[in-house]
């Protein structure tokens, strides 16, 4: 009697799983067909009703992709919706013959006119109810107040709670007590590592190419490794689908230009500069003969997007910002600073089921930092010169597979490997008879990573 039971649940269990479908698809905003990241998509039992509750749920990733699994034969309404767009109802049918559905959707952006709230609560005592991830729009960035006219993610991301700056004219992260270094900061998921100008006075992220910010403060996702303070994470606009459009800014300190818009059908672009032009200021305020320094820096963003198929799509994206300092001669003395981060990474992404989704990339990214000085003796044509640089220049290949296994769980699993090489030079000379190195170091080492998580809900 008990073995008939045992066939009995588990014919019932192969028999569910058997007919139960999948519901997957891409939303992505209209005209534009920017993906559209955090919509809330719905299913409902045979029609909408007034207090009626969804069967099943899930929001979209950062690619516009979301996927619904294990849902019983039937009729259903899926519902599509994010603040700021229009909603949409799709009817679909699950059965023996349409066990996957596939539902792309296109969203029209709506006005939303509030009226005044009123929200009132008591402080909660407990740590744990506090929320560790916060995530903020470029518009918003642009409503905050700008130091000199120019907007800065990083002086925005200040005024959050548990951030502290460590002046007034610096824009690093004091994260929870921790100092600037142990923040992971990523530019579409490619390291950062010095992302400032200026010596922490301005961050390097032009506001006009971005597209998404996240700052995650705690309780870390595996897929981002180990830091002890927190991740900034950071997403450029992919480019719009239906024109060319393109923004500016003029600001006391700077000037940027962004442009954006269609290749052809299936391509889209993104591209944007930033230049710092106090050099510029600084050469009409004085007069020629004033012996000052010469500072400027800039930034530049390139980003492709290549839609292959319906179920794949090529990403290419880079950055590319520098920092030149550089003292006027007096006497034939000549000071030369600079540095600079240099990233790229190219992205391919598969739906490779309705529940599955698979993203692959190789990235570089290279930091350097180099000086270059000169003195010459008073009076005299002996000249000594000495020059030093370093460098950090990784290679990494990176996999993450995502998968809606049930409505309550999603599974993300991956690899990460990473070549890191580490070079320093210093050479110098007296009177140019013999400028050469005078150490070298390189040093080489390689990171590997698997990780498995469960967002269980």
């Amino acid at each position: 009697m008990v073995r008939f039971w045992i066939v009995a649940v588990l014919w019932s269990m192969v028999s569910a799983s058997a007919f139960a479908g999948t519901v997957s698809g891409t939303v992505v905003e209209q005209k534009s067909r920017e993906a559209v990241v955090g919509a809330t998509v719905a299913l409902y039992k045979d029609s909408l009703a007034p207090g009626q509750k969804a069967v099943r749920g899930a929001y979209t990733n950062r690619y516009g992709y979301y996927s619904i699994g294990k849902v019983p034969p039937g009729r259903y309404a899926v519902v599509v919706s994010f603040v700021g767009y229009t909603s949409t109802v799709t009817a679909v049918v699950i059965g023996a013959d349409t066990s996957d559905v596939r539902l792309d959707v296109e969203l029209a952006p709506k006005p939303t006119d509030g009226k005044e709230v009123v929200v009132t609560a008591e402080r909660s005592a407990s740590a744990l109810e506090r929320q560790s991830t916060v995530t903020i729009t470029p518009a918003f960035v642009k409503e905050m107040p700008a130091f000199g006219g120019e907007v800065d993610v990083f002086r925005v991301l200040q005024l959050l709670p548990g951030v502290k700056a460590a002046s007034e004219v610096s824009s690093g992260l004091y994260v929870r007590g921790g100092s600037p270094d142990q923040n992971l900061v990523l530019l579409d998921a490619v390291t950062v590592y010095n992302p400032s100008h200026l010596g922490g006075f301005l961050s390097s992220f032009h506001a006009d190419a971005l597209r998404d910010i996240k700052l995650i403060k705690g309780a870390f996702p595996a897929e981002y490794g180990g830091r002890l303070s927190s991740v900034i994470d950071i997403a450029m606009k992919e480019g719009n689908a239906e024109r060319v459009k393109g923004s500016g800014s003029i600001s006391l300190i700077a000037s940027g230009l962004a442009v954006d818009g269609p290749l052809d059908s299936t391509t889209t672009f993104m591209v944007s500069g930033r230049r710092f032009y106090l050099d510029v200021l600084t050469a009409l305020a004085l007069p020629a003969d004033e012996e000052v320094p010469s500072y400027y820096f800039y930034d530049l963003n390139l980003k492709i997007n290549k839609r292959l198929n319906d179920r794949h799509r090529i990403f290419l994206s880079g950055y590319f910002g520098r920092d030149v300092l550089a003292s006027s001669e007096f006497d034939g003395d000549r000071t030369d600073v600079g540095w600079g981060n240099s990233t790229a990474n190219l992205r391919w992404t598969w739906e490779a089921a309705p529940e599955a989704f698979l993203h692959t990339s190789l990235i570089f990214t290279d930091y350097t930092f180099g000086t270059d000085l000169i003195e010459r003796q008073f009076g005299s044509e002996i000249a000594t010169r000495f020059a030093s640089s370093s460098r950090i220049r990784d290679w990494t290949a990176r996999s993450e597979l995502q998968w809606s296994v049930h409505p309550d769980h999603l599974i993300k699993t991956g690899f990460d490997v990473t070549h890191h090489t580490f070079l320093s030079d210093v050479t110098g000379d007296v009177n140019d008879s013999d400028f050469g190195i005078v150490n070298r170091g390189r040093i080489e080492g390689l990171d590997a990573a698997l990780y498995a998580q469960d967002e269980w809900t």
